[in-house]
């Protein structure tokens, strides 16, 4: 049947990408200052391979977070502190690794032209600090629920590159 089961699953995750078009739009639409780039954007979005790949080919957890890392990336570039944190929140919930990508997006958006250097800071520091937050929080819960040897583990799994492609 469809629920519960794989069909289900793959239903769930290709609708949450697809999800990822409005944020897309919105920020094509802002920086080019014309709806019809805006359109262009989510086109281009829709028809990227790779995505249509995670998307419906296999489940995984963090493919969920996408249109959710895209809104955050959003909230950034138009500067709305509580919807960066509202969708980071909801990004971070499906996979742990989620604050790199954040930390990341908000160091990029960060260096904007026009704006003072605090600003600038503000922008960079606040989620790398969050960021840094929850990923200390993760390896906190993996070693109360696993023992501190469990976190040794993580890492050195963590440089083995089919180890990486295996947890995302």
């Amino acid at each position: 049947g469809f629920w519960p089961g794989v069909p289900f699953l793959l239903t769930a995750q290709s609708v949450t990408c697809g999800l990822g078009v409005w944020p897309m739009y919105r920020m094509a639409a802002r920086r080019a200052q014309s709806p019809a780039y805006g359109l262009l954007a989510a086109g281009a979005y829709v028809l990227c391979a790779p995505l249509w790949l995670l998307a419906t080919t296999d489940f995984r957890p963090i493919t969920l977070a996408v249109p959710f890392v895209l809104m955050a990336i959003d909230a950034l570039d138009a500067r709305s502190v509580r919807r960066y944190l509202f969708w980071s929140l909801l990004a971070l919930s499906s996979r742990h690794v989620v604050a790199v990508i954040r930390a990341a997006s908000a160091c990029g958006l960060a260096f904007r032209t026009g704006e003072p250097l605090r600003t600038k800071l503000r922008w960079i520091l606040g989620p790398l600090s969050l960021s840094a937050a929850w990923m200390g929080v993760f390896l906190l819960f993996l070693a109360l629920v696993q023992g501190p040897e469990s976190v040794g583990k993580y890492y050195r799994g963590m440089r083995n590159p089919e180890a990486v492609g295996s947890r995302l």
